[in-house]
């Protein structure tokens, strides 16, 4: 089933044909992708996500079936394009959603009409998505209540993120432990790959059979050299999330040079075992 979705903050009275438009725009994307196969037509249902303060009143594409009896408009809905569901943010019964739903949280914090209530809203919803795997909508949901705060009050600003969530740094090692994870499996298969590609160009172009051997080597070379590089700046990176701008600036000039993969490997666990910059320096 594919979702059209259209985020809405005032009544239009244009949704139905621009509905048609979206989902129509969709499939047509999602079949030049080739998510969906050339010929197949699977069932479309365009939503209309509402936050806006007045009760909806444009058109929901449906006009033409009321005059009809039930069951002749049950038979001509599907030939109905144009129609959608509308979800109201600020009307629609809680008790409706699972806790853990994204737009539940959100409608929860929209209908705050204090500081105070936005703060604790917001609060225990950050506790429904827990982990490393929550922790991107977490911040976006604590980004998006900070602009909700100016609204409901007159000064100061909503709590950090941190503060909310009670702790110092919310998942920040987990976070930097996933990425340096990830970086170590992709990192060198890549630099390869690339030196190897590299140095196949530059040989053929010679022409020479040694011209090809001598190409791979030096485009080997250049590829993991560039390769370390890289390696260097995404551990300085993750040094300056997890301890500041002055660890990384320290780092970044111990390492220079370093080209070993085992030990940049390395230099990537002390990151993440250390609890501060000091001592991830001591251990460098």
């Amino acid at each position: 089933m594919v979702v059209p979705t259209e985020f809405q903050s005032g009544n239009d009275r244009d949704m139905p044909g621009r509905i048609r438009e979206y989902a129509a725009r969709q499939l047509d994307t999602l079949r030049r992708q080739g998510v969906i196969p050339a010929g197949d037509a699977p069932p479309v249902l365009p939503v209309v996500v509402y936050d806006g303060a007045a009760r909806w009143s444009a058109a929901d594409g449906l006009e033409p079936l009321r005059p009809l009896p039930a069951g002749v408009a049950a038979h001509l809905a599907a030939f109905q394009p144009q129609a959608y569901v509308l979800l109201d943010l600020m009307r629609a019964p809680m008790d409706d959603w699972p806790d853990d739903n994204r737009l539940r949280a959100v409608a929860r914090l929209l209908r705050q009409d204090a500081p105070d209530g936005l703060a604790a809203a917001l609060a225990e919803e950050l506790t429904r998505f827990p982990g490393i795997a929550g922790l991107p909508f977490r911040q976006a949901l604590h980004a998006w209540a900070g602009e909700l705060w100016t609204r409901l009050s007159e000064g100061g600003s909503l709590p950090p993120l941190d503060a909310l969530e009670g702790t110092e740094a919310p998942d920040m090692t987990s976070m930097i432990e996933v990425r340096f994870n990830e970086w170590k499996a992709e990192q060198f298969e890549r630099v390869r790959a690339e030196g190897v590609a590299k140095g196949r160009a530059e040989g053929m172009a010679k022409g020479r059979a040694e011209g090809v051997a001598e190409g791979r080597a030096e485009g080997v070379a250049e590829g993991v050299a560039e390769g370390t590089e890289r390696q260097r700046a995404m551990l300085c990176r993750l040094a300056e999330r997890k301890f500041g701008p002055d660890t990384a600036a320290e780092l970044a000039r111990r390492l220079a040079g370093v080209a070993d993969p085992d030990v940049l490997a390395l230099v990537g666990e002390r990151i993440i075992d250390c609890d501060t910059g000091g001592g991830l320096l001591e251990r460098v």
